[in-house]
């Protein structure tokens, strides 16, 4: 329980006189601090303790049987005032963070280019049932892909190859190249996401983990403050491959990765993010 007091007159004798009604009803004070009004005429006194609303009123009425001056007393709950949303303290509580957003469902929404393709709806799907599946500990499931979809990826891949000078950065540019040299990443074939965390985790500490779609950013910011960054394991539809509406692994793995591969970026990712 906490109490606030406002008073005016002299401070010193005031707090003298509180913590004796306070010890004469049995009530324990764990902090005590005061503080000028902000008029400057008065002074406030606000104390954490343990203690009943009955012992509470009756330390009240004492002081104000002493204390003329004495303005204002109220009572408010610790915990109203403490309160903190939770969030993940551990990796292992990552699994608690798979929280999506859906914005551009294939099964409802004309705007996707999947809309109306059933095997494509039933792939995704497959996909985003075992990324959810997934805990912290856990091997990084292997996923086979179908040819199709390593011509997808190998589609974008070209593409994006002939816009990199103009359209990204020298880190960016500089550690595709790291993991093209390490053959971690290659137009032919997509990657598993466990061989794509060995380079990544040697290099900057930062990890995939599998997830099943666009975070909320609340999930999404707490994982990079465990330097985990969560991807998809499913890819766009091959009908339009050079447009997704959301994430998928080619904007996970061409998209992300080159810069959390990065140590000043992998650094300032999770820096920025722990004390949010």
């Amino acid at each position: 329980m906490g109490v606030g007091v406002a008073l005016k007159g002299d401070l010193a004798t005031f707090v003298g006189e509180v913590i004796k009604a306070f010890g004469s009803n049995k009530i324990r004070v764990s902090h005590l601090e005061t503080r000028q009004e902000k008029s400057g005429k008065g002074w406030d006194l606000l104390a954490d303790c343990d203690a009943t609303k009955e012992q509470l009123i009756s330390a009240a009425a004492s002081l104000t049987r002493q204390h003329v001056d004495l303005t204002g007393f109220a009572l408010y709950k610790k915990n109203a005032m403490e309160e903190v949303p939770w969030f993940p303290r551990h990796i292992s509580e990552l699994d608690k963070c798979s929280h999506c957003i859906t914005k551009y469902d294939p099964t409802t929404d004309p705007r996707h280019p999947g809309h109306g393709d059933a095997n494509y709806i039933a792939r995704r799907k497959f996909l985003n049932d075992h990324a959810l599946e997934y805990r912290h500990g856990d091997p990084i499931p292997i996923v086979v892909y179908t040819e199709q979809e390593h011509a997808t990826w190998k589609a974008v891949y070209e593409k994006l190859r002939g816009l990199h000078e103009t359209h990204t950065c020298l880190a960016y540019r500089k550690n595709l190249k790291l993991l093209e040299d390490a053959g971690v990443l290659s137009p032919e074939r997509i990657p598993q996401i466990r061989d794509v965390n060995k380079y990544l985790q040697k290099r900057t500490g930062f990890i995939l983990r599998p997830c099943s779609g666009l975070l909320s950013a609340r999930d999404f910011l707490a994982s990079l403050a465990f330097r985990v960054f969560q991807t998809t394991t499913y890819l766009r539809h091959s009908g339009k491959p050079h447009h997704s509406p959301e994430p998928d692994l080619i904007h996970e793995l061409l998209g992300h990765v080159p810069m959390f591969a990065d140590p000043m970026v992998a650094q300032m990712s999770q820096v920025i993010i722990a004390p949010s």
